[in-house]
C-alpha cells in the first residue's frame, strides 16, 4: 500500500511537469514530405488508459528493433525504448485527438514532436527536423551505437537503420 501511495504521489508531480513541453510538441510538426519520415511500428502489452498504468512496448523505430516500457495515461506519460538493453530513446509522450507525439532523446539526439502510434500500438511515420534525410538518421544511430554497443552489435543495428526507405 505504501508503494502505491508513493507511486501516485510521484505521478501527480511528474506528469503535469512533463505535460507542458509534450503538449506543445503535438501541435508543432513539420509537414510530411519535407523531412525524412522514420517508420515507427510498436505494440504493447497493454494500452495506456485514462488511469495511470504501465506496460511493455516492442517494435521498430526508424528500422531499429526496440523493446521498452511506458507508464502514464492515455493522454501523457513516460516511455523508454532500449536496443540490446541500452537506452535508445526516452522521454514523454502526449496524445491529443488521434495523434501522439514524443519529446526526449532518440539515438543520443534531443527530439521534439516525433509521431508515435496512437495508444502506442500500430504504425506511423515520424518526421523530425533533426533527421532531414536517411544519412542524418543513420549517422545518429551509428554514433549512438559506437558509444553504447559492442562492435558485433553495432553493425547489425546500423544496417537496420540504413534499411529504411528515403521518403
Amino acid at each position: 500500500m505504501r508503494g502505491r501511495v508513493a507511486s501516485a504521489a510521484v505521478a501527480l508531480v511528474l506528469i503535469p511537469a512533463l505535460a507542458m513541453p509534450a503538449f506543445g510538441a503535438v501541435r508543432s510538426g513539420n509537414a510530411v514530405g519535407t523531412r525524412l519520415g522514420l517508420p515507427v511500428r510498436l505494440t504493447s502489452t497493454s494500452t495506456p488508459t485514462p488511469w495511470f498504468n504501465s506496460g511493455v512496448v516492442a517494435g521498430r523505430l526508424g528500422g531499429v528493433p526496440v523493446v521498452g516500457s511506458f507508464m502514464g495515461t492515455s493522454t501523457i506519460g513516460l516511455i523508454t525504448l532500449t536496443v540490446h538493453q541500452r537506452v535508445f530513446a526516452y522521454g514523454t509522450y502526449a496524445c491529443l485527438k488521434r495523434a501522439c507525439s514524443f519529446v526526449g532523446m532518440l539515438a543520443g539526439v534531443r527530439v521534439r514532436g516525433i509521431a508515435l502510434p496512437i495508444s502506442l500500438q500500430g504504425a506511423t511515420r515520424a518526421v523530425a527536423g533533426v533527421f532531414p534525410n536517411r544519412r542524418a538518421w543513420v549517422t545518429a544511430v551509428a554514433d549512438w551505437a559506437r558509444r553504447y554497443l559492442s562492435p558485433t552489435q553495432q553493425g547489425s543495428i546500423i544496417a537496420e537503420a540504413a534499411s529504411i526507405p528515403e521518403s
